[in-house]
């Protein structure tokens, strides 16, 4: 399975996938360009780089936070959540209703390729922030 899904439609893949953290939101900040998500309703996904589901070999395990700083290095154990289904901020994190932004990053570990890099918090904006004008 694990070979076949690699190879699905898309050029082989020697290497583990990184993964790729995203929102179905269809609403962009004009200023910073994040995705603004609800976090009691977007739903959030991890994916692979054509936006395939991660195949039945490999396990995501991400962190979320209010802060790119607070995000931890992710290991495959316990004190990460896995990713198994799309997820609101909110059923991942209780108190993400508070935040202003919403930083998530993600790891994969397979059993036949191995452990992938971890990658760089995915920032969301629970709302759109007025920039001042003349911002670039």
């Amino acid at each position: 399975m694990h070979s076949a899904w690699f190879n699905t439609g898309d050029a082989a893949i020697s290497e583990t996938t990184v993964p790729i953290v995203r929102s179905n939101s269809t609403t962009f900040d004009p200023s910073s360009g994040n995705p603004v998500i609800n976090v009691a309703s977007t739903l959030i996904s991890i994916v692979d780089a054509y936006g395939r589901a991660i195949p039945g070999t490999t396990t995501i395990k991400f962190d979320i936070s209010d802060s790119p700083f607070s995000i931890r290095p992710i290991e495959n154990t316990s004190a990460f959540l896995t990713y198994t289904t799309p997820f609101t901020a909110e059923t991942a994190a209780a108190d993400a209703g508070n935040w202003d932004y919403v930083y998530i990053s993600a790891r994969a570990f397979d059993t036949v390729t191995g452990s992938s890099t971890q990658t760089e918090p995915t920032p969301f904006q629970t709302r759109v922030i007025p920039q001042p004008e003349g911002t670039p």
